[in-house]
């Protein structure tokens, strides 16, 4: 059994707010009651992004918490992703941070940073069977500034109708980017006109991370510096502008869209207009359920040093200035320990870390989720890295930059190299290197 605490965390690594408003949809668990002193509090604030879809899983959650335990409740509020992180640095600056809130890797390490992240070590919390590589993705200078959901890494989509329709075979896994190309060029010649084999990911940050751990290089060292250079960068547009030259992916007018938002509902998969995308193996849910056809899931493509796939945190994180510690305590319990908390959420964040939930969402899984947890025990050799964490200065500036970066290389503004120099130079001003 899992005990998370302070001396347990050190051993391990060897070495409220009084009001709160959001212009954003919210749920309430049932029996809402208020608290008063530290830690006495009865209600939890707590912050996410999402769409509808989500926050009704978390809602769910949310009333099972409060009939679980009585006298307590969540009090639930969401954005949209690309306006989230704005709303929390509001709320940060101003003192308002909610009790609990949903943080990446940047997030975490920044309000970690701040002060205004509690260590979860001094909840002395009781989390089961929870996996130790999963814990360890929110640590960060020696504290457990998060919990994630678990288990997210990148994947293959595919339109299964498409690559049947065309009689072909994708490659077979261990396959490099290179051997993908290939594929997606041979398979742009079997497709319906103004169909494209592949969508243009050049500006997804976690595809664009894949590639650089697949050339052996993380996007960030141990010790806070770059982990990567202009080369690699170079390399990484020229990749997908390749693409675009052999046909494989579609041309700048139909493409920018997508490398500017990142939607699934801007996906070209999602929109018929490509067989194939690159994405995060928990987002298939979401895709599928957008997509008329029926989808499918395939291994990430393979670089030179090996497998690409990584775990980055995602997950709960709690202010340090909560006046509900113990009903966050009981709260992140009964998210991260407790079976029934998964037969509702699935896997709409991530696979579940916790053995017991994940040997309990196998018994009720059908569709697209039956779909993920066969294709994850298809391939067993798929280990996420655990990548050193974000330095605190950067939050969204890398991902910003990138698709910045990425939007001039696809409408013609930048040369790969160019933009690729540009990317560099904003991420290590912004390291203050």
């Amino acid at each position: 059994m899992r005990t998370l605490s302070r001396r347990a965390l050190i051993a391990g690594l060897g070495g409220g707010m009084a009001s709160w408003a959001l212009s954003a949809c919210s749920g309430t668990g049932a029996g809402s009651t208020t608290g008063s002193g530290q830690g006495g509090g009865k209600q939890i604030n707590a912050f996410y992004w999402g769409s509808d879809s989500r926050a009704k899983l978390t809602n769910q959650v949310f009333d099972l918490f409060a009939k679980k335990n009585p006298g307590m409740s969540v009090k639930g509020q969401f954005l949209a992703f690309s306006n989230y992180f704005d709303k929390l640095g509001t709320l940060a600056a101003s003192g308002s941070m909610p009790d609990l809130i949903q943080t990446n890797p940047g997030s975490l390490t920044q309000y970690g940073a701040n002060g205004q992240l509690l260590d979860l070590s001094t909840l002395n919390l009781n989390l089961g069977d929870y996996q130790d590589a999963a814990l360890k993705t929110g640590q960060a200078n020696g504290k457990q500034y998060g919990l994630a959901f678990g288990y997210q890494y990148v994947t293959v989509f595919y339109n299964a109708d498409l690559l049947k329709a065309a009689n072909t075979e994708l490659p077979k896994d261990p396959a490099s980017w290179d051997d993908w190309a290939d594929f997606a060029v041979q398979l742009k010649g079997k497709l319906p006109a103004n169909t494209y084999a592949m969508a243009d990911c050049s500006s997804d940050s976690n595809s664009f991370e894949s590639w650089m751990v697949g050339r052996g290089k993380t996007l960030f060292t141990d010790g806070g510096k770059l982990g990567y250079d202009v080369g690699d960068v170079t390399a990484w547009f020229e990749y997908w502008t390749g693409l675009r030259a052999r046909g494989a992916v579609a041309p700048a007018a139909d493409s920018v869209t997508y490398v500017q938002t990142g939607a699934v509902t801007d996906s070209p998969l999602t929109k018929g207009k490509a067989a194939m995308t690159l994405g995060i193996n928990v987002g298939f849910q979401g895709y599928q359920q957008l997509n008329k056809a029926a989808l499918d899931l395939a291994a990430c493509p393979t670089g030179p040093a090996g497998r690409c796939e990584t775990n980055h945190f995602f997950g709960w994180s709690v202010s340090a200035s909560t006046k509900a510690s113990g009903a966050v305590k009981a709260f992140l319990e009964l998210w991260f320990a407790d079976a029934s908390v998964v037969q509702i959420v699935g896997t709409d964040r991530a696979l579940p870390a916790s053995k017991t939930q994940l040997e309990a969402l196998d018994k009720v899984a059908d569709g697209a989720t039956k779909q993920l947890l066969k294709f994850s025990i298809a391939h067993p050799g798929i280990k996420p890295l655990s990548p050193p964490a974000t330095p605190p200065s950067i939050g969204s500036k890398q991902d910003e930059s990138l698709r910045r970066a990425a939007e001039a290389v696809v409408t013609g503004s930048s040369k790969p190299s160019e933009a690729a120099q540009k990317l560099v130079q904003e991420v290590q001003a912004a390291l203050g290197s």
